[in-house]
């Protein structure tokens, strides 16, 4: 419900990286509050509310820059890490939370959508992203 009237406002840019950086803040909130279940569903949904708005931003570029006999082969390329890496972070977060405890696990995953948030706010073409009723349709 969010994502249409963000994606008419903003440049794909600054709405992608305050996205992510809304995110990083809410998972990097997780380890402080994580014995407050209220705290933790309040993030969760905050971070849940802007994850399209980041999804579709990176999405409505590469549609609107990829030629149109490419746009499979490049959503192939972006979509199977996607799929592949998805499961194992799951599996991935079971050991840690074992071995760790939520805190640290927790922290972990934050500090990666932080890194995340850091490259793409020193990326200069990530943060030009244009509006995108600016992006020319690469035919």
């Amino acid at each position: 419900f969010l994502v249409g009237p963000l994606t008419e406002k903003f440049a794909l840019g600054p709405l992608g990286i305050t996205s992510l950086a809304i995110m990083s803040a809410c998972y990097l909130l997780l380890p402080v509050v994580h014995s407050m279940l209220w705290a933790v569903c309040l993030l969760i949904v905050l971070a849940g509310i802007v994850l399209p708005s980041f999804n579709s931003s990176i999405i409505a570029y590469i549609n609107a820059s990829t030629p149109e006999h490419m746009i499979g082969r490049v959503h192939s390329v972006q979509g199977i890490p996607n799929m592949a890496l998805t499961p194992l972070a799951v599996l991935l977060a079971g050991f840690l939370i074992v071995d760790w405890g939520i805190t640290y696990t927790a922290l972990f995953y934050a500090v990666f959508i932080f890194l995340s948030l850091v490259v793409m706010v020193f990326q200069k073409p990530l943060r030009q992203l244009p509006h995108i009723s600016q992006v020319t349709n690469a035919q």
